[in-house]
């Protein structure tokens, strides 16, 4: 097994693509991409300049959104505020005071998949009712064991859980996560129980998005892709991506915005503060930053408002169903653009010129690009410091390679030599082997017409709950809660009596597997992708790795 390194890899693919460079098709379109792109996402090499330029961004986007102005310069920004401010009255004020009770959103209330200020678990048992909890204030605390009391074994889990410890502080803290190459990104950590609300918060705005723009979280993404599918074809869309948008919901928005229902029940559950990781505080210009459990939807329903109100100044009542919106991710017509920019711009957000495409054949949207109608999307390396990774990157490169028609055949060996070898059905995870077909699986086929096979398997890490509710030698406490238990129970967060752990970083073991279906059909998620592609890729898969 011989190590590749991302810049052996990267070389090896930008030489394979240089005969494809130059053209105006599809096909010369996607290779320039790939070659310019691959490996921008490449994780390890971001090191503390990174971070340093993420905490930059960061305070200046607070330094911006505390000077924003929600004045109107001009008659149109006098009309573009005064339809958004309408669109949001009707849109927020669908949204009763008995929906954001304590009660109702104690059912709706959960935690995130990190880490919580004061603890370092990520499951719901022991973040909330086996280890100390946190919250900005004692109101907070006081509000959620109010809410709890709807449930009389909700209320005995919070107050069992009272004596590991409640946290009182009122900053969120502020950390970086990997995001490319050279950069980092910064993100929030919440306090448990303001936590615990928000994401209650963000249901109900969620539940609203459905009701009036008929929007859904596993199924407007594929909206959009379809959306920048059609705009790459007929210029009649847009795609339009903003920076820093989580961290752009001014105070002052939310002021004009929001029902005063709704603007004091965030209040409450915000993080006024946010501590750096230098240790200075900073106080927060903004509503929620990235991290906060209602951040996402609340900026989805704020923009779907500005969007139609755009449409209701300077569009017709058709371009209303041609807008769709995924957190900051958003589809419009084109001709609507500048308007919505000048919007935006008034409101305090900042568009992404580089990742946004109103004009010419390009399209980018929810993680699918297209040109002319053609996807073009490259295969981002991001690491390949693991054997997972590099059958990752192998896979990935075989379809993208058969896809295109341009043969990266040295650059897959060079990843499938770095690697046991595997062989895994179709149908079995990228990371878990080197994916053929049946015709290249003959050798693991056994009686009976089953196949078995080695593969790579994510290793989790149950731990096992009692019935008095303590959990196995990995926690420090000497005493459980048994009602807590059954609250994580009943949520499905438990389950053989067991709590499975998520990880922090993904380690990987070997597998005995059988399965009597090797080519069950699991075709790449690729639009586009037809027998000719999928056939390229069976001979390839049989030429490359049985070889």
């Amino acid at each position: 097994m011989t190590l590749v390194t991302d810049s052996v890899l990267e070389a090896s693919i930008r030489k394979r693509l240089k005969p494809f460079l130059t053209g105006d098709d599809a096909r010369s379109y996607a290779a320039r991409y790939m070659h310019d792109k691959c490996f921008s996402k490449f994780i390890g090499n971001g090191g503390q300049d990174g971070k340093d330029r993420a905490l930059m961004k960061f305070l200046l986007t607070c330094e911006r959104v505390r000077s924003i102005s929600l004045t109107p310069e001009t008659f149109v920004d006098e009309y573009l505020i005064g339809h958004f401010r309408d669109r949001c009255r009707n849109f927020f004020d669908g949204i009763s005071p008995d929906e954001l009770s304590l009660d109702n959103l104690h059912q709706l209330g959960g935690v995130g998949p990190g880490a919580s200020v004061g603890t370092r678990h990520t499951d719901f048992y022991r973040k909330l009712y086996l280890g100390p909890q946190s919250c900005t204030s004692l109101d907070v605390y006081h509000a959620y064991l109010r809410g709890s009391r709807s449930n009389p074994l909700c209320f005995s889990a919070a107050k069992a859980a009272s004596k590991f410890g409640v946290t009182v502080d009122r900053s969120s803290r502020l950390s970086f996560v990997e995001k490319n190459v050279t950069e980092h990104r910064t993100i929030a950590t919440e306090p448990s129980i303001n936590m615990f609300y928000q994401l209650a918060v963000g249901k109900v705005i969620e539940k609203r998005l459905k009701q009036v723009y008929a929007w859904d979280k596993k199924l407007t993404p594929a909206v959009n892709r379809e959306s920048a599918f059609i705009g790459s074809i007929d210029n009649s869309l847009a795609t339009v991506d903003l920076s820093s948008a989580s961290d752009s919901i001014s105070l002052q928005l939310c002021k004009m915005a929001l029902p005063g229902y709704l603007n004091e029940l965030l209040e409450l559950f915000r993080c006024e503060y946010t501590k750096l990781p230098d240790g200075r505080v900073l106080k927060l210009p903004m509503i929620s930053t990235m991290g906060n459990g209602w951040t996402f939807h609340l900026m989805t329903a704020l923009l779907y408002c500005a969007c139609h109100a755009v449409c209701d100044v300077f569009g017709s009542s058709g371009d209303l169903s041609r807008v769709s919106v995924f957190g900051d991710d958003i589809i419009i017509p084109s001709e609507l653009t500048r308007w919505l920019y000048r919007l935006l711009d008034r409101l305090g957000f900042v568009v992404n010129t580089e990742k946004s495409f109103s004009d010419g054949l390009f399209r980018e949207s929810c993680g699918h690009d297209f040109y002319q109608g053609h996807y073009v999307r490259p295969v981002f390396v991001r690491r390949l410091d693991t054997e997972a990774s590099r059958y990752v990157a192998a896979n990935r490169l075989l379809e993208w390679s058969c896809f295109h028609d341009i043969d990266l055949t040295p650059c897959i060996r060079l990843l499938k030599n770095s690697t046991r070898g595997f062989i895994v059905p179709r149908h079995y995870d990228y990371a878990s082997g080197l994916r053929v077909s049946s015709v290249s699986a003959r050798s693991k086929l056994i009686k009976g017409g089953v196949w078995r096979f080695k593969c790579l398997m994510p290793s989790l890490q149950p731990l096992h709950v009692d019935r008095d509710g303590k959990v196995g030698e990995f926690d420090i406490s000497s005493a459980g809660n048994p009602d807590g238990a059954y609250v994580s129970l009943i949520g499905g967060y438990l389950r053989n009596g067991s709590l499975m752990l998520r990880p922090k970083d993904v380690t990987w073991r070997l597998a005995n597997k059988m399965t009597p279906n090797w080519d069950y059909v699991n075709l790449p998620r690729i639009p586009g992708w037809d027998e000719r592609a999928d056939l390229n890729w069976k001979v390839k898969a049989d030429l490359i790795f049985t070889d």
